[in-house]
């Protein structure tokens, strides 16, 4: 009995001195102990050579290398034999009797695309309609809306655009599309059929998202369908969509990361980067913020995009070396509203529905924080940045690099301390920061600009009505 007693009195003894932890101190024990499972040596390295370095290294190149590019593709086709037999199966699975031979996407096509002041558009009016199975506030539907409106204001006289929303519940527009000057249809499946056939309609450009599906089983035969791919999540899905006339990727890490089947020719496989409007930032002003250094974020908060230690992260890094530092968060988050109250540097602004309202604020910026913490296509937060000649820093992950070129338009960096180095040398030089946000407006008019966008997929619908 008193060897029972004295051995419930040490384990109470020693309770009353462990800490209890909390749900997100556990969870971050937790990651801190996956990473440091896959923990390797980092090799940083800019040359071709370092291409022939051992498996067991990681290799991390500088933002600025050609061979960057190559190895970050390079990743997203390790093993694409597999996937590639992966795919074919779940296409069998779904079009068991399918004579993939004869489906429109395994001819090849004659399509070459042409600078915007080289190409004349056909006489004849296209009408597309552009399917979308959501109308919630996402990246796609942001680019939906863009290309849209890029179509109606530089090739208005030669296409007729629709944007529906199809799916099995009706749902409601919102202030995003009022902006737009866009008022979408929304109608169910078994529906679809009939709303294209009574606008006579030519094309069918369905905007991809994680949780849709393939739209021709609904479509007469005679019309063209071209599928965009805007996300990388649940590209197991993509199989599933076989008789596309053109697939689209909206940056070259999307096309890479797809297991396309064998059949499909590579002429049928495009990239259109993404590209938005900047004409109506012209009558926008600047919006009134707190004076100093200003930084800000535009995006929704998720886990892949946003965390909320970025913020301590700030106070106790940022703050410190940067007297004079702000921060504006536009989104959605809880916690993050509460730290607003909590810092005088950092204000919350939540969700803004109207862009006029939310570009004035990312115009006042001196520079867009962007960090992410996973791959993704091409960020229309990032685009909004730069169409306002705000330089971004952000991680070179999925399609950013393919966005912001390093000392061209923004900066890539690989972790905080980097993020914390750039942030310092913005801060600490004014006509640096001026000369790189002029670069960052010559370049979004070079490449990024929605006129070239629009100008290819003008090409891509008249060399399928032709």
């Amino acid at each position: 009995m008193r060897r029972n007693r004295n051995l419930r009195e040490h384990r109470d003894k020693q309770l009353k001195q462990r800490k209890v932890l909390t749900m997100a101190e556990r969870r971050r024990a937790a990651q801190q102990k996956a990473v440091r499972k896959k923990k390797t040596r980092i090799v940083i390295d800019n040359t071709r050579k370092s291409l022939q370095k051992k498996a067991t290294e990681t290799l991390v190149l500088l933002p600025d290398s050609e061979a960057a590019q190559e190895i970050h593709l390079k990743r997203m086709t390790r093993n694409r034999s597999s996937r590639s037999r992966i795919a074919r199966r779940i296409a069998q699975q779904h079009h068991p009797s399918r004579n993939w031979n004869n489906l429109p996407a395994s001819k090849p096509s004659s399509l070459s695309f042409q600078p915007y002041l080289q190409y004349i558009a056909p006489e004849k009016t296209i009408k597309v309609c552009h399917a979308i199975e959501s109308l919630g506030l996402g990246g796609a539907q942001t680019m939906m809306l863009e290309l849209v409106n890029g179509l109606n204001s530089y090739y208005g006289e030669h296409i007729e655009n629709y944007v529906v929303c199809v799916n099995r519940k009706l749902q409601k527009s919102n202030k995003l599309y009022e902006s737009y000057g866009i008022n979408p249809d929304c109608v169910t499946y078994d529906k679809f059929k009939k709303y294209v056939d009574s606008r006579d309609i030519n094309i069918v450009v369905h905007h991809r998202i994680s949780n849709s599906k393939c739209l021709k089983n609904f479509l007469s035969k005679d019309i063209k369908y071209i599928l965009i791919n805007h996300t990388w999540h649940a590209l197991r899905n993509m199989p599933t969509f076989l008789e596309c006339d053109y697939y689209v990727s909206v940056c070259k890490f999307l096309d890479r990361a797809v297991a396309w089947l064998d059949f499909i020719h590579p002429s049928r496989k495009l990239v259109v980067l993404n590209g938005i409007e900047d004409k109506y930032l012209e009558d926008i002003e600047p919006a009134k913020l707190k004076p100093g250094f200003k930084t800000g974020r535009c995006h929704r908060m998720v886990g892949s995009k946003f965390r909320l230690d970025s913020l301590s992260w700030m106070q106790t890094k940022v703050k410190r070396s940067i007297p004079d530092f702000t921060h504006h968060l536009i989104g959605t988050h809880k916690q993050a509203k509460i730290f607003s109250k909590k810092y005088n540097w950092f204000t919350y602004h939540g969700t803004i529905l109207d862009r006029k309202e939310k570009m004035s604020i990312l115009k006042a910026l001196d520079v867009y924080f962007y960090e992410t913490f996973q791959d993704e296509g091409a960020s229309v937060a990032i685009l909004e940045a730069l169409a306002c000649g705000v330089p971004v820093i952000t991680k070179g992950l999925g399609g950013c690099p393919e966005l912001v070129i390093n000392g061209r338009n923004g900066m890539i960096v690989k972790d905080r301390q980097q993020y914390l180095i750039r942030l310092q040398q913005l801060a600490g030089d004014e006509a640096f920061r001026a000369d790189l946000s002029q670069k960052t407006r010559d370049d979004f008019i070079k490449r990024l600009h929605v006129k070239h966008t629009a100008c290819k997929y003008m090409q891509i619908f008249d060399d399928l009505i032709s």
